[in-house]
């Protein structure tokens, strides 16, 4: 199948055409424009994933270290929680503060992250 030049000739063709949409909030104000309101009127499923529980944080934090190839707990339990407190449970932002933890520990050769750490990280990195 030869790929048409143009949006408007895949609409006229018999192939059924399928586009995922994924954003965050700007996404959804760009969606609310008047102009876009075709666009809106055709989209059938949509899915919005709120912030995570404290408990979800610590596991989300957790999968991600192994996932990295962590084998053990470079996150204590408080600074778990207080990562999650700052990033208000945002998945996005849990990912931003754990890592600027991360740096911040290597930088300083160490091998846990407590709350201190977490707390000078947070004001050294001007995170919100």
């Amino acid at each position: 199948m030869q790929i048409p030049p143009s949006c408007s000739e895949i609409l006229l063709t018999d192939t059924p055409v399928k586009i995922v949409l994924s954003g965050q909030e700007p996404l959804a104000k760009l969606l609310a424009r008047a102009s876009l309101s075709d666009l809106v009127n055709r989209i059938t499923v949509r899915c919005h994933l709120g912030a995570l529980t404290s408990d979800q944080t610590t596991s989300y934090i957790d999968s991600r270290m192994r996932f990295a190839g962590s084998n053990e707990k470079v996150f204590e339990p408080e600074a778990k929680s207080l990562i999650h407190d700052y990033a208000s449970g945002i998945p996005r932002q849990i990912n931003n503060i754990a890592t600027a933890c991360l740096l911040n520990a290597a930088a300083q050769n160490l091998n846990k992250i407590n709350e201190a750490l977490v707390t000078d990280t947070m004001a050294e990195f001007r995170l919100p």
